[in-house]
């Protein structure tokens, strides 16, 4: 800036500072990362929007809120795909005290949208005010819709014990569902053990089998066959068993699932009639395994008194596999009474008719859902414990059969029956004495033991996070910001030099 004289001003410091200044502000703003001139990207947001739409069909623009309804669905958009969360309707004043009269929880498609119930269900509820509250990203990010119903007289709206139904579940809903859940969890532990038992049984019985193969005594081959099929017995009843049990998580899954109060109604309907075949097929079990104790105890009995070579091995065996199957009916036995509990509280609940009687017929539900929770627990617990001993005692019975092959083979020092004349002992020589008391056949005795089987390990569920950078690289625009400000220091000393040099 000039003065009438032509000389700079009393304002010519302050054009060197302003130079400097303005390049200094340039080369900031190199500095500035592009993510937060976009705005944060990537990252799951609290996005989203929940609508109030009347009746089953949806309103044209799909976006649009009606908050005068008389049947309804809720409509959540523009989340993140994937994004979950819980959602309830309250009774709003002046019409409502605040109570929760339907709950829920989503989890949205590809495109961020949930619809609840599904097209081209709706929710009833009688004529009142009502607000929604749905969680977006987390329990801290609650979105709000409020709402009327009113309904014409005469339309169908939420009454009788339908409606009863869904308001006492939906007060219980968090409870119900988490005691099911954990019951459900409990009950596919007790079919994988189920399943081992099965296994372990299938081992055993081959190895009674080979035992037989290479006995010629009439007593022992009556025992081993009576143990075989009571054995074979109870394979069939913890089959049933276990169709029965899948039957009933499928059943109860579709309890937590449901979302309009006649699907809750039916689930529960339908889980009643599942809980109480499952009680009747271990009552079938229990059956099944005091006949297979007995005829173990008998084949263990008749073993001792031949003095097989082993028996006294295979007798200590037997003995801790038949206090593992009595443990295992004694939690059968807890488990059926438990799911006759559940059973008759379920009953409650399907015939009550007011909201106290449902209520109070959700909580003996849940408390009966938690016991029989514990005795799956411990069912699961002597199950595994069984297949354990019954593996222990077919790996025993194993050996003694190739023992007995082998002797058979060798035709060792023992005078057995037929025992010289085997070709098929490839093992050593074996005690002469065995083979006198089994009378060896010597040939076609084949060892068939099998191994308990090992539970296949689950696959790995954990969720994969994306790696976060370490570290702090150099900023590619850091040279320009230096060339910058050095233009700028040369240009500020430049014009206060110039300045001074004018005044003189």
């Amino acid at each position: 800036m000039f003065s009438p004289s032509g000389r700079f001003g009393a304002s010519g410091p302050k054009v060197a500072i302003l130079w400097f200044a303005l390049v200094a502000l340039a080369a900031l703003s190199l500095l500035v990362p592009a993510s937060l001139a976009a705005g944060p990207t990537g990252a799951p947001g609290n996005n989203g929007t929940v609508k109030v739409h009347d009746g089953g069909a949806e309103p044209s623009p799909e976006v649009r809120n009606q908050p005068h309804v008389c049947t309804f669905h809720l409509h959540f958009f523009f989340a993140d795909a994937a994004q979950s969360g819980s959602w309830q309707i309250r009774s709003w004043s002046p019409t409502g005290d605040g109570s929760v009269v339907l709950a829920g929880t989503y989890t949205t498609d590809a495109n961020g949208e949930y619809r609840t119930p599904p097209a081209p269900d709706a929710y009833t509820l009688p004529n009142g005010h009502y607000k929604v509250f749905w969680e977006g990203r987390n329990s801290q990010n609650i979105k709000h819709k409020v709402f009327w119903v009113d309904c014409p007289a005469g339309a169908a709206q939420g009454s009788g014990s339908q409606e009863t139904a869904a308001k006492a579940n939906a007060h219980a809903g968090a409870s119900f569902g988490a005691a099911l859940k954990a019951e459900i969890a409990a009950e596919l532990s007790t079919l994988e053990a189920m399943a081992g038992t099965d296994t372990s049984l299938r081992a055993e019985i081959g190895s009674e089998q080979a035992m037989l193969a290479v006995s010629t005594s009439t007593q022992l081959a009556a025992g081993v066959n009576s143990a075989i099929a009571a054995q074979n017995a109870t394979r069939t009843a913890l089959a049933n068993a276990s169709g029965a049990l899948q039957a009933q998580v499928a059943a109860q899954r579709a309890s937590v699932a449901a979302g309009t109060t006649a699907q809750f109604h039916a689930a529960l309907t339908a889980q009643v009639q599942t809980e109480q075949a499952s009680a009747a097929v271990f009552a079938q079990v229990v059956s099944s395994l005091q006949a297979q104790i007995q005829a173990e105890q008998a084949a263990a009995s008749v073993s001792t008194s031949l003095s097989i070579n082993g028996s006294a091995q295979l007798a200590g065996a037997m003995q801790a596999q038949l206090v593992a199957e009595a443990g295992t009916i004694e939690a059968l036995g807890q488990a059926k009474a438990m799911l006759e509990a559940q059973v008759h509280a379920g009953q409650a609940a399907i015939a009550a008719s007011t909201s106290a009687r449902m209520k109070a017929a959700l909580r003996g539900e849940v408390a009966a859902i938690r016991a029989a929770t514990r005795s799956f627990v411990g069912l699961a617990t002597n199950l595994s414990a069984q297949a354990q001993a019954t593996q222990t005692a077919s790996a025993i019975a194993a050996t003694i059969a190739a023992g007995a092959t082998a002797n058979a083979g060798t035709g060792g020092a023992g005078n057995g029956a037929t025992g010289g004349a085997g070709n098929t002992g490839q093992g050593p020589s074996g005690q002469g004495g065995t083979g006198s008391v089994l009378g060896m056949t010597g040939s076609q005795a084949e060892t068939t033991a099998g191994g308990g089987g090992a539970t296949p390990t689950p696959p790995n569920t954990a969720t994969l996070e994306r790696a976060a950078p370490t570290g702090d690289s150099p900023s590619p625009t850091m040279p320009f910001v230096v060339v910058l400000l050095l233009i700028g220091s040369i240009g500020a000393v430049a014009s206060w030099s110039l300045i001074a040099r004018r005044r003189r």
